[in-house]
């Protein structure tokens, strides 16, 4: 407790000094984590939005042959996690509002297939799509901005298509990606309604599908991308009819991408933390002039080399500390103020928060290293005659 009170003393000793060094480690700290979990944010709202759109595992398309009936069986008979994408846009109306809508036709096994998180009620059957049934599953965030709440099941959805209203009853709403989007950009975006993939062929006049999605384990993927390849080819007569287009592959290529770029923007801010450092550094320089006598005295009262040392790496551990702690609790603060006006949830993870604790104690320790050693080799006989 001694040794903390000395260490506290010391400090106060230059309020004025000891809080712009706290503050430039704050802002460092501040600049590092924000960034990072921006970065992070952004990278899971982007590929949430992928996903609910389907596109994750293989995706088989062409450009010159179709994708019928006959090319999901044979997709089928391959791997049995497929189904049919068809995407198309209308206006539709919910209630009395008119909506920008995105029309996913997909098969019964949507939820496997593209990851669909159904909230509230049901996903269309097998049987429904079978049928042609008039369901859909609504994004979630249309359902609140028209009934103010998310669970609207049994309601209907008015789509204006090809110049006629066919009306789908809501079986389901979904977790939709749009949300977090809309709230940082402040603009509506379009709702999202899944139904079944011949419900949109027929009301739509759609003669086949965009593409085929298939669900498969990532260690697999190869070597179904390759059988799917071959057996479509084989049946078309054409090498190069279909490709098969591993998602989670290219999406992996993305991340690296978004990861290097957050890396690199952290860096930038991390150049606060440098400069900050090298406050503390001169902040601890100027103590040990201020400080010799004291020193001395130490000395000549049988103060070892390492307890100098171990008291300025310590306060400059302490100022370091200081500074991570108020750079985290403001990047909390910033969080909290986004999500008060905007509604978006900035993701700030304990390992990113442990990390930048980390990296400001880090910057003490290493700013503060030359100080304590030229405290610690100061001549006791030098410093009393001062």
């Amino acid at each position: 407790m001694d040794k903390i009170s000395a260490y506290v003393r010391n400090l106060k000793r230059k309020k004025l000094r000891t809080s712009l060094a706290v503050i430039g480690i704050a802002i460092g700290v501040f600049s590092v984590v924000t960034v990072i979990s921006v970065g992070v944010t952004g990278k899971d709202i982007i590929f949430s939005e992928i996903d609910s759109l389907g596109f994750s595992g293989l995706s088989v398309e062409s450009e010159s042959y179709p994708l019928t009936e006959t090319q999901l069986a044979q997709v089928r008979s391959v791997t049995d996690g497929a189904t049919p994408i068809i995407i198309r846009y209308a206006y539709s109306r919910l209630r009395s509002t008119d909506l920008n809508t995105v029309l996913i036709g997909a098969g019964g096994n949507l939820c496997r297939v593209t990851g669909l998180k159904v909230l509230h009620g049901r996903a269309f059957t097998e049987k429904e799509v079978r049928e042609g049934a008039r369901v859909c599953v609504l994004s979630a965030d249309a359902a609140e901005q028209v009934f103010g709440r998310e669970n609207v099941c049994g309601s209907k959805l008015v789509l204006k298509i090809n110049g006629k209203d066919v009306p789908l009853r809501i079986v389901g709403v979904a977790e939709a990606g749009t949300g977090a989007i809309a709230s940082l950009t402040g603009q509506n975006f379009p709702a999202f309604a899944h139904l079944p993939y011949t419900t949109l062929s027929d009301i739509a006049g759609v003669s086949g599908f965009d593409r085929i999605s298939v669900d498969v384990e990532p260690e697999h993927a190869e070597t179904v991308a390759a059988s799917l390849l071959k057996k479509l080819n084989a049946a078309a007569g054409d090498k190069d009819a279909y490709s098969v287009t591993d998602i989670d592959r290219e999406r992996a290529k993305y991340s690296r991408i978004i990861d290097a770029v957050t890396a690199v923007v952290s860096g930038i801010g991390g150049i606060s933390l440098l400069v900050a450092g090298l406050m503390i550094m001169t902040l601890m320089l100027v103590s040990v002039s201020e400080r010799g006598r004291e020193i001395g005295i130490k000395k000549a009262l049988g103060a070892r080399t390492s307890h100098i040392v171990a008291e300025f790496l310590t306060e400059s551990a302490v100022i370091s500390a200081l500074g991570g702690a108020v750079g985290v609790a403001l990047t909390f603060a910033a969080a909290l103020a986004v999500r008060l006006a905007t509604g978006a949830v900035l993701s700030v993870s304990a390992k990113v928060i442990l990390a930048g604790l980390l990296l400001s104690c880090g910057t003490g320790v290493v700013f503060g290293v030359y100080p304590a050693l030229k405290a610690a080799r100061l001549r006791p006989a030098e410093t009393l005659r001062r």
